[in-house]
């Protein structure tokens, strides 16, 4: 008995009403502007991610290759790691390729792209590569 006359004392009504009245579609429009403002500021402005590639040994790679049109454009080192990069294109059908010997006897593709557009594409790269290089 005693335990409920202390919750029913404890469970009192106030006339008082709020000073600020939100309807429930503002807040809650409200709550996910915060939250996404929240988000934004707990991102980093640059972060490394875990963008899966598909890698193979160059062999592979090679004889995949063979089988389309795409050529030679472009070679580099990644500054990152230094491991050479090949860009393959096709002018005719605008498709490209991108692919990074990774130094364990692989290579990955880190990007396949279509509907390319260069601007002054030159007429011929004369790139020969050497795939071997990359073993």
């Amino acid at each position: 008995m005693v335990f409920l006359i202390a919750f029913l004392s404890g469970c009192q009504t106030t006339d008082t009403i709020p000073k600020e009245v939100v309807p429930m579609e503002n807040q809650a429009e409200q709550n996910t502007v915060e939250t996404q403002e929240k988000l934004e500021k707990d991102i980093p402005t640059a972060f490394q991610s875990n963008k899966p590639v598909i890698c193979a040994p160059p062999k592979v790679l090679q004889e995949a290759l063979k089988k389309t049109t795409e050529k030679p454009f472009a070679v580099w080192n990644s500054l990152l790691n230094e491991f050479p990069v090949v860009m393959l294109v096709d002018d005719t059908e605008k498709t490209l390729t991108v692919l990074e010997y990774i130094g364990n006897g692989h290579a990955c593709f880190i990007s396949v792209g279509k509907e390319l557009q260069v601007i002054n594409f030159p007429t011929s790269t004369n790139i020969k590569v050497n795939y071997n290089l990359w073993k």
